[in-house]
């Protein structure tokens, strides 16, 4: 488990991300609570759709706040497939904190070809240049 501290005032959110062990079941609904405003071509709704109907294929990271789930990160290998935040949580750096506990081990990640976005490119590029916590 890894666990986000915030170091500032203006920090992001403090985040627990969790890896969901395919062995165990998880509600559907807390998931699709996450992308519930988001439209189906979205690729975060694809991607969640694909993980539940076959878990085995990816790794399901769960973004936690005060024991709710706000967010979570699918990837396959180093390659983020899709990256959600609950709309409540949006705009309170969870994306940006999500993929920094995600690339803590230095190992770089790259976007897969439906997941590319300005956002995403930009937080990818500003954790592979921080240093690590």
């Amino acid at each position: 488990m890894l666990t986000a501290k915030p170091p500032g005032e203006h920090s992001p959110m403090p985040i627990t991300l969790t890896q969901v062990d395919t062995d165990h079941e998880i509600d559907a609904g807390i998931l699709t609570s996450v992308v519930k405003d988001l439209p189906d071509s979205h690729a975060a709704v694809a991607g969640l759709q694909r993980w539940l109907q076959s878990p085995s294929d990816g790794c399901l990271y769960l973004a936690w706040f005060n024991e709710r789930v706000v967010g979570f990160a699918l990837l396959e290998g180093r390659q983020l497939r899709s990256l959600a935040v609950h709309p409540a949580t949006r705009r309170r750096g969870v994306a940006r904190r999500m993929m920094s506990l995600l690339m803590t081990d230095g190992v770089p990640l790259s976007l897969s070809p439906d997941c590319q976005s300005e956002v995403l490119t930009r937080l990818l590029a500003e954790n592979a240049s921080s240093p690590s916590d």
